[in-house]
């Protein structure tokens, strides 16, 4: 396992209400070491991370960061469907690591709202005691349609 990252899972969670909508896709990878995730759109299963065992704990952090995600900062003239995606490391113990934008939107501020989401989120609980890697990737794209 050493040096290795496992794909755990893929998935989308969307809010969408009238012509305007803000919403986050997970991807999630575990390790002990470096590598890189997927974050996708899933299927039938709403965050699509059947593979990953402890969904409960994407839960939490979803609504964590979504309640610390100001979007409202977008400057009201941007129009169109935004996503930046960013992806960071949480330890056993909650703390997070390495968080970076890995794809802009384009728009700093919008970028700057969604690492400030997780940083304002952080520290997370402990990651699940049966969880048996040293750390999980976690890779967000953060939409703002209007």
């Amino acid at each position: 396992k050493t040096g290795t990252e496992r794909p755990a899972a893929e998935g989308a969670q969307s809010g969408r209400t009238g012509g305007a909508g803000f919403g986050l896709r997970f991807g999630t990878g575990t390790g002990t070491g470096g590598g890189t995730g997927e974050g996708g759109g899933g299927g039938g299963d709403p965050f699509g991370v059947s593979g990953f065992p402890f969904t409960y704990y994407l839960q939490i952090l979803s609504d964590r960061i979504s309640s610390n995600w100001f979007n409202s900062l977008i400057d009201p003239g941007v129009g169109g469907l935004l996503q930046t995606q960013v992806g960071f490391k949480i330890y056993r113990n909650g703390q997070v690591a390495d968080l970076k934008v890995e794809t802009s939107s384009g728009i700093d501020a919008f970028d700057l709202s969604a690492q400030r989401a997780i940083q304002s989120s952080a520290p997370f609980p402990p990651l699940p005691s049966e969880y048996d890697g040293q750390f999980l990737v976690i890779h967000l794209i953060f939409e703002h349609a209007k």
